[in-house]
């Protein structure tokens, strides 16, 4: 997800979070269980604009079988963001775990609106640190199947709250 604008500054000042990265799904892997490359990643990208970025990421296996559809969601609340896998968290940062140059507000830059981007990239920094260290040539051209996005916002009635609670994001 993308800031709508770019109140705090250029990339990544303004944020951007990432409720889904995989690289080589798949691929032969010496530090991945059963040896097959199976881990996803959430993101959050904040800091200055570059190259004074930083990013926080959780990762986790994506459950069998990773050419199967999964549901990958993130429950954005204030100051909380929590991702799961098929409704089951996997991971949370909270305001404090992000910055932002351009303001002192602990909640910035998550705090403004954002819009979804679905993208199929191919290369990059985190395909050279991961796997085999690249783009796995194999299995070419790939498909960037999709089935349904959703989105939606909480409101304060009880039945809104409760659906939201049981998407991970639980209140304490």
């Amino acid at each position: 997800m993308l800031p709508d604008d770019q109140h705090y500054g250029g990339w990544a000042a303004s944020g951007e979070i990432d409720i889904l990265e995989a690289v080589n799904l798949g691929a032969n892997c010496t530090d991945c269980p059963g040896g097959i490359e199976n881990r996803i990643l959430g993101t959050l990208h904040f800091g200055g604009p570059w190259p004074d970025n930083k990013h926080k990421g959780d990762e986790t296996a994506l459950p069998a079988p990773i050419d199967d559809f999964h549901v990958f969601g993130i429950v954005w609340s204030e100051g909380r963001m929590v991702w799961t896998i098929d409704g089951k968290p996997y991971a949370t940062r909270v305001a404090g775990d992000w910055s932002t140059t351009g303001s002192t507000d602990p909640g910035a830059p998550f705090d403004r609106p954002f819009h979804l981007l679905l993208n199929l990239a191919v290369g990059g920094g985190l395909a050279e640190s991961r796997t085999e260290r690249g783009v796995d040539g194999r299995g070419y051209p790939k498909r960037f199947e999709i089935d349904w996005v959703r989105v939606w916002q909480c409101g304060e009635d009880a039945a809104s709250t409760a659906a939201c609670n049981s998407s991970g994001d639980q209140q304490n």
